[in-house]
C-alpha cells in the first residue's frame, strides 16, 4: 500500500557523462575542488553519479583519466550565471584508462 511518504517509484541511478577541463581535473581528483559549475543542461539530482573525463581543450582530446562522483548538493539561484547550476561533489574513484 502507498502511503505519503513512500514514492510511487523510485528513479533509476543516472550517471552523467562529462568532460572535465584538465586546468581542474586533478583538484577534482584530490578533492580540493568539491564542486562543479556546470550548464543545467541534463536533469541533475542529488545522488545521481558523475563521470568527470579529463579534457585537454588545447589538443582537443581525453587523456583517458576519469574520475567517478557522485552529487551531494544541488544549487540554483540568480548569482549563477543564467542556465547554470553548482553541484556539490564528492569523489568516489578515480582511474587511468589507456
Amino acid at each position: 500500500m502507498e502511503t505519503d511518504d513512500q514514492p510511487l517509484f523510485q528513479r533509476l541511478v543516472v550517471v552523467h557523462d562529462v568532460k572535465c577541463n584538465d586546468d581542474y581535473f586533478w583538484m577534482v581528483e584530490r578533492g580540493i575542488k568539491p564542486f562543479e559549475l556546470r550548464l543545467n543542461d541534463r536533469d541533475y539530482h542529488i545522488g545521481d553519479y558523475m563521470l568527470l573525463r579529463e579534457y585537454n581543450l588545447e589538443h582537443d582530446r581525453f587523456s583517458g583519466r576519469t574520475v567517478m562522483a557522485i552529487i551531494t548538493c544541488l544549487v540554483v539561484g540568480p548569482w549563477l550565471a543564467e542556465d547554470h547550476v553548482a553541484l556539490g561533489i564528492e569523489v568516489l574513484k578515480s582511474k587511468v584508462f589507456t
